[in-house]
């Protein structure tokens, strides 16, 4: 950008072979003359290659400057990252440390930057993504390898072109006057996959939550499997649900040799990440395309994939991981995530035992809606609302379970309240029987109101639930468990003694007569629940998430 481009894969290694780029000078003596504050951001490899040495390179920075100056043109700063791509530095472009130094030092020095009418003028794709991820808008000059012949291969598109540094400049100039800068706001993208509702839900509280409470963000939320191969996401949504309704034994099976794949296998000869890299390319493209400055994930899939793409440099997004179950699968576990979000304190020591350092884990508990947390809390300062004991029986989203039973042999001594969700079978005989004290609901979307009534839930351990139900104070009671997750979820909740895990329905009409005749064990319940449940869950991962700074994961 200020020297002349020395050429594919080359450096400039030397003083000698500085030459300063005709228009540069006068381009920068513009900007500052404008009102501008004038930085250079460079990645310079070639010291960690043994290319030349850091030495050189400073050498080659005070002839650059001593030029410039005695053109008149002055330079506010100057930044390198000398690291390679695959030493993880956040400050390698397309990461934005740098960026955000330099934001930094002139705020400490009096000087605030104002990062949405900034401008990002490369020569490459690279430093196009840069300057999107930081909100800044980007302005791509064909001064070096980047021509406007190669735009169909660009995989990030610039906000403005120009032939050369000093186009860029006047093209800036004419912007502010227009105050036309595009930069705006950074974007934070939340990915999940939607097979499981728990992932899309937890997805969708923390959607909301920032689109809400950081206006200054531009939040967007993807799945990744629409954006995956056709045969991919049939094979993933529909299998999953085919396994676990009809042969969970084999779920079970490949859940447990899953887990134990990564300690035995290399990455290189992993045949199911060669087969989520080649079936995402989608939502690979998507990430690319977008270059958001954040990335949320919640699901491991999403969080594998955009891990991948930055531990190779080919984004420079911040990574974050929420684990939406209290026991943790080594599928979950990436190199290029920047901070896990863990369900529980047994969920961090989980995250530790694989070998994630303890400052790349925050114990947040699993996000749930907004409106859960506003009852929550209110139940917490001024407890349930006095009436009959009832009983919340929710079918979970594949609505597996021997739930007609579980009401025939309750419906007498309890108030009940069934949520039937997808399985409209069940909903269509319950309605029909017309039991007397049963209220019947399909499909809700205000599951916080349904809750609110209840005392205790009958249900399937998805992390979600437990999220919710401790959020509200209600007393989880588990018969099944889906192998895998679920049973570690259930048994984590009987551990704590926050709910049980019956494994059965033998002793299920037992324990309901029980709690409700006995008020001092719900409450000594509720006590368990209060030292596990997360009521910050979301204030606390979008803090973490918008306060952060780059770090170094790997």
């Amino acid at each position: 950008m200020i020297n002349k481009y020395p050429g594919d894969f080359q450096y400039v290694a030397s003083a000698e072979e500085f030459h300063l780029l005709k228009g540069a000078a006068e381009a920068v003596r513009r900007l500052k003359e404008a009102g501008f504050a004038v930085f250079v951001a460079s990645n310079q490899a070639g010291v960690s290659k043994g290319i030349f040495s850091r030495k050189a390179l400073d050498e080659i920075t005070a002839l650059m400057l001593r030029e410039l100056e005695a053109r008149g043109a002055f330079i506010d700063g100057v930044y390198y990252c000398t690291h390679l791509q695959e030493d993880g530095c956040p400050c390698r472009k397309p990461r934005g440390g740098m960026i955000e130094q330099a934001v930094r030092d002139s705020s400490a020095s009096g000087m605030e930057i104002d990062t949405a009418g900034s401008f990002f003028v490369g020569d490459s794709v690279i430093d196009v993504q840069t300057g999107r991820q930081a909100g800044l808008t980007t302005v791509l000059v064909f001064s070096g390898r980047e021509k406007e012949e190669n735009r169909p291969f660009w995989k990030t598109s610039p906000h403005y072109t120009a032939r050369g540094v000093a186009e860029a400049a006047g093209l800036i100039l004419e912007l502010k006057k227009r105050g036309e800068a595009k930069g705006g706001k950074k974007k934070i993208v939340i990915a999940y996959a939607s097979a499981g509702a728990g992932h899309r839900k937890a997805a969708e509280a923390l959607f909301n939550y920032l689109k809400r409470h950081y206006p200054q963000y531009e939040i967007l939320k993807v799945d990744i499997l629409r954006m995956s191969s056709a045969w991919f996401r049939f094979a993933y949504t529909y299998g999953y649900v085919l396994l676990i309704k009809y042969f969970p034994f084999l779920w079970s099976f490949i859940f447990t040799l899953t887990a134990l794949r990564r300690p035995l296998l290399p990455s290189a000869a992993d045949p199911l990440r060669l087969l989520n890299h080649i079936a995402t390319a989608g939502f690979r493209a998507y990430l690319l395309r977008e270059s958001p400055w954040a990335v949320i994930n919640t699901h491991f899939l999403c969080s594998e994939i955009s891990a991948q793409m930055k531990q190779k440099g080919v984004i420079g997004s911040r990574i974050f991981t929420v684990i939406t179950d209290f026991g943790v699968h080594p599928l979950w576990k990436d190199e290029g995530t920047d901070l896990y979000f863990a369900a529980s304190e047994h969920t961090g020591a989980e995250l530790f035992s694989l070998g994630v350092p303890p400052e790349r884990v925050s114990v947040t508990g699993i996000p749930v809606a907004e409106e859960f947390i506003d009852y929550g809390t209110r139940r917490t300062q001024v407890g349930r609302p006095k009436g009959e004991f009832t009983i919340l029986v929710a079918t979970g989203s594949f609505g597996i379970g021997p739930f007609e039973r579980i009401i025939r042999s309750l419906f007498r001594d309890v108030r009940i309240i069934v949520v039937c969700a997808c399985n409209k079978r069940l909903y269509r005989r319950l309605k029909a029987k017309n039991y007397p004290g049963v209220k019947v609901f399909g499909m809700i979307d205000n599951m916080y109101d349904v809750m609110a009534e209840a005392d205790l839930i009958i249900t399937k351990p998805g992390g979600l639930t437990i999220s919710e139900s401790l959020i509200m104070e209600v007393v989880p009671v588990f018969i099944m468990a889906i192998p895998g997750q679920e049973e570690e979820n259930a048994r984590f909740i009987d551990r704590s003694r926050a709910g049980f895990y019956l494994r059965g329905t033998a002793g299920l009409r037992g324990l309901v007569l029980r709690l409700k005749n006995d008020k001092k064990e719900i409450t000594r319940l509720q006590d368990n629940i209060r030292r596990i449940k997360k009521i910050n869950v979301l204030k606390d991962i979008c803090d973490a998430v918008c306060q952060s700074s780059p770090g170094t994961a790997g």
